[in-house]
């Protein structure tokens, strides 16, 4: 199969789209040849039968510098490609559908948001196949029938856990960015409830603001440690490249999100497979993994939920440990995404 892929971002060292390189990487096991068109490149070492295009945001271009770099590109490359992927960007299926329609090429779009608006309901209908990763996203429960529930496609050996742990004991880690979708503040709501009850624990968040609005969110975040006296019981550090996230995870024993159902962040896969227990309020989750896992909206209920794993025996905690690790592995690695991905 020769690939066309569309995504906003080629760049190994990205803390947010960083694992997308990896997702290449085992894709082009799967096709004779992959033709990318990003947003913005930046670092990348990919297979000799990958091939990456920019529109310049890297460079600094204009919005018209990016459309006419679009048609371009798919129009003189549409010979080195049978099928197209587009990862999350509905909008370049918007620009291309009819394009692509014309030219006889399949489309495929990932998207896993839990809102949508009239552009994602042409994209859907401008798409052959549709994939998604959690039952509770837009276009599954708008277009049940039509679109394909996929596994997360975590590297696992990438992140795997080390041959000897190197957790902090008692330790909690909120990994990503930092912004109020993340629900933050509800973390540390959850963590002075902690610290009120005598809890021993430490815990850090590391992410950054990606706009002005999460600048203002962190402000906030800082203010209400202070407020609170937590400064001895978290801290805010930078975030990550995504090639330095598994040695992040491995320092901590427990790893918290608290992501609106409807969205699967990847993260929470990530530490499971990493060898972290996890607490997450996410309902894709329940009935996959242990009830101890998933935890109540509510400030107190998370505070539970990280009271009862951090007061686990350590035979109780490498039990837990194993099981989320093995179901990572059965049911959402890389290998397992591409598997499926080139067999439709």
């Amino acid at each position: 199969m020769k690939l066309l892929i569309l995504t906003q971002k080629i760049d190994k060292d990205d803390s947010l789209l960083g694992f997308f390189h990896s997702w290449v990487e085992e894709f082009a096991k799967h096709a004779e040849s992959i033709t990318i068109i990003a947003l913005g490149v930046g670092e990348h070492r990919l297979p000799a039968n990958v091939r990456v295009f920019s529109l310049g945001k890297e460079k600094g271009k204009s919005r018209l510098h990016y459309l006419m770099n679009f048609f371009r590109i798919i129009l003189r490359e549409r010979h080195n490609y049978e099928r197209v992927f587009v990862h999350m960007n509905e909008e370049y299926v918007l620009l291309g559908g009819l394009i692509w329609l014309a030219l006889g090429k399949d489309v495929s779009l990932w998207r896993n948001h839990p809102k949508g608006t009239w552009k994602t309901r042409i994209a859907v209908l401008l798409s052959d196949h549709v994939y998604a990763t959690s039952q509770y996203s837009f276009v599954k429960r708008m277009y049940p029938n039509k679109v394909v529930l996929m596994p997360v496609g975590i590297d696992t050996t990438r992140f795997a856990p080390p041959e000897r742990s190197t957790a902090i004991p008692r330790s909690i880690l909120f990994f990503g960015r930092l912004s109020p979708v993340k629900r933050v503040a509800l973390f540390l709501d959850a963590i002075l409830f902690l610290k009120n009850r005598g809890v021993a624990f430490t815990s850090t968040i590391v992410g950054d603001p990606h706009n002005p609005e999460d600048v203002r969110y962190r402000d906030q975040l800082v203010q209400f440690i202070a407020n609170n006296s937590l400064t001895d019981f978290v801290k805010i550090e930078k975030g990550v490249a995504n090639v330095d996230a598994p040695a992040t995870y491995r320092k901590y024993e427990l790893f918290v999100n608290l992501t609106d159902t409807g969205s699967f962040d990847k993260t929470i896969l990530e530490a499971m497979s990493a060898n972290l227990l996890v607490v997450t309020t996410n309902d894709a989750l329940h009935g996959e993994v242990a009830d101890i896992h998933i935890a109540g909206n509510s400030s107190a209920a998370i505070a539970d939920t990280l009271q009862k794993l951090l007061e686990l025996t350590p035979l109780q905690k490498n039990d837990y440990r194993e099981k989320l690790r093995s179901y990572v592995g059965e049911k959402h690695s890389l290998q397992q995404l591409a598997a499926e991905l080139f067999a439709e």
